[in-house]
C-alpha cells in the first residue's frame, strides 16, 4: 500500500490508514504453506530491495516480511515484486536459505536506469551488498517478463527480455524446494 515507500502494516502508527491485517494474513498463509512442502512465492508490488533511480526500496516492509517469516518459522522460496521500472535480481541468505528477490517492473511502462553510485559506466554484477545480500543481475534497457516453472523438486524463475528473436532466458535462477538453496543462477 501507499506509493513510496510501500508498506503492509501500520508500522506502529495508530493513525495510519493501513491496518495490521496483512501481517496476520501473511503469517497464517506462510504457516499453512510450510506444511505443503511446495514452492512458495510471495508477490508484492513494492520491492524490499531496489537499485532503481525513481522508485526506492521499502526497508520497513522488509522488516514486517521478516517478522512474519520468523513468526511462521518459514521462509518463502522467492519474493517477486514490481514498482521499479526495470529488472533486478538479488540473492539473500537468511537462516541458511538462499532466497531470490526479483524485481520485474519492466513489462511496458517507461524503463528507468539502475543507480550506479560509482558512475563508472555500466554496473557490473554480481555485487556483494552485505554478508547476506548479493545484487546478482539486472536489465534496465529492455522490456521483459518472467517465466516460472515448478516441479516437485525445483522452482525455476527465468527472466526474458522482450526481444522477438530471443531463444533463451536473459537471466535465470533455480531453487531446490526441499533444501531451500539455489542450485544455479
Amino acid at each position: 500500500m501507499l506509493e513510496d515507500p510501500g508498506v503492509i502494516s501500520s508500522q506502529g502508527d495508530k493513525s495510519s490508514v493501513v491496518t495490521d491485517e496483512q501481517l496476520d494474513f501473511l503469517v497464517t498463509q506462510l504457516t499453512r504453506a510450510k506444511a505443503t512442502n511446495n514452492a512458495v512465492i510471495v508477490a508484492l508490488h513494492h520491492p524490499p530491495f531496489t537499485a532503481g533511480k525513481s522508485h526506492s526500496a521499502s526497508p520497513a516492509m522488509l522488516k514486517d516480511l521478516d517478522a512474519c517469516c520468523k513468526k511462521a518459522n518459514f521462509w518463502p522460496h522467492a519474493f517477486i515484486s514490481g514498482h521499479a521500472h526495470n529488472y533486478q535480481r538479488y540473492t539473500r541468505t537468511v537462516d541458511g536459505h538462499d532466497i531470490p528477490y526479483i524485481v520485474v517492473g519492466n513489462a511496458g511502462h517507461g524503463l528507468t536506469a539502475i543507480r550506479n553510485s560509482s558512475n563508472a559506466g555500466p554496473l557490473r554484477t554480481p555485487v556483494k551488498l552485505s554478508d547476506e545480500l548479493i545484487f546478482e543481475n539486472y536489465d534496465d534497457k529492455n522490456y521483459g517478463y518472467l517465466r516460472v516453472v515448478v516441479d516437485k523438486t525445483n522452482l525455476v524463475i527465468e527472466y526474458h527480455d522482450a526481444e522477438i528473436d530471443q531463444k533463451s532466458s536473459s537471466d535465470a535462477v533455480t531453487v531446490d524446494i526441499k533444501s531451500h538453496t539455489m542450485i544455479s543462477n
